[in-house]
């Protein structure tokens, strides 16, 4: 992943529960290190944990959700599932959110999944057991460049016939980089984000046209190795700063969140296994 799009990729997805060591933590590093597993640990709890091949590509990740026991009691765990699937030469082709999900007290079961081409996320579909919650969207592309991305609600999940209900336009400066996004309709909202550059920081600035209270703005640090160092996330009435610590061989081992006063609010630790 080119380092640019390694920025955005954590800017605009985030590092979700499960995923973070897989969006910062390249399969090289994963292979040169003979990882067979990642534990987050929460505070010394517990958390989601990621298995690697012996590649360095992910295989699955659990992270946190609820399901309904043998008893019809509500069960908290990670019970959710996130699978990947590569081609013969280690590129992305495909990956499959399988989700509990407890809603209004009925557990319904969600399967998100997302299609690639050419390592490039070109379509995700997400169905229910409530017709009204399954969607797609659509990525649209020029010369692999992402112009928008298109959300559709599913009328009928088995001809998954749609109805148009939003679009995210993505727009760039004369040397490739993000410089803007604006979102309307009911799943994006409206929504514009500006974005610049300043050396091995991004910035990028959010706001709800609607909602100009809801403004937020982050920095993400880099290192010159394209290594994610800092994230400082600022909306109206507080700001939060993340820190990422590494170790000598490359592999993510902490990430500690800290309040405004500067005083540690949590910290997330990685435990890894190895492959004998």
């Amino acid at each position: 992943m080119k380092p640019l799009n390694f920025i955005l990729f954590i800017l605009l997805f985030q590092h979700s529960i499960g995923q973070v060591v897989i969006d910062l933590t390249s399969p090289e590093i994963i292979k040169e290190n003979k990882v067979y597993s990642c534990k987050e640990l929460w505070d010394s709890k517990d958390g989601p944990t990621v298995f690697f091949d012996s590649l360095g590509y992910p295989i699955y990740h659990t992270f946190s959700a609820s399901v309904l026991d043998s008893s019809y009691q509500l069960t908290d765990g990670f019970f959710g599932k996130k699978t990947f699937e590569f081609d013969e030469s280690g590129n992305l082709i495909k990956t499959t959110v399988l989700q509990p999900v407890l809603i209004d007290s009925f557990e319904i079961y969600r399967e998100l999944n997302y299609y690639y081409l050419d390592t490039i996320l070109v379509k995700e579909v997400s169905r229910t057991f409530n017709p009204n919650e399954s969607f797609s969207i659509i990525y649209d592309y020029s010369n692999s460049t992402l112009k928008s991305s298109k959300f559709f609600k599913l009328k009928d999940s088995i001809t998954l016939s749609t109805i148009y209900d939003g679009i995210k336009h993505f727009y760039y400066d004369s040397i490739g980089q993000l410089k803007s996004t604006h979102s309307e309709g009911e799943y994006y909202g409206n929504y514009s984000s500006q974005y610049s550059y300043y050396g091995d920081t991004t910035w990028v600035k959010t706001e709800d046209i609607s909602n100009p209270d809801k403004e937020e703005i982050q920095y993400c640090k880099m290192k010159n190795n394209g290594r994610l160092t800092e994230l400082i996330t600022t909306r109206k009435y507080s700001t939060y700063r993340e820190k990422f610590i590494y170790n000598d061989n490359g592999l993510l081992i902490k990430i500690q969140g800290f309040t405004d006063n500067g005083d540690m609010k949590n910290e997330r630790l990685f435990e890894y296994k190895f492959i004998e």
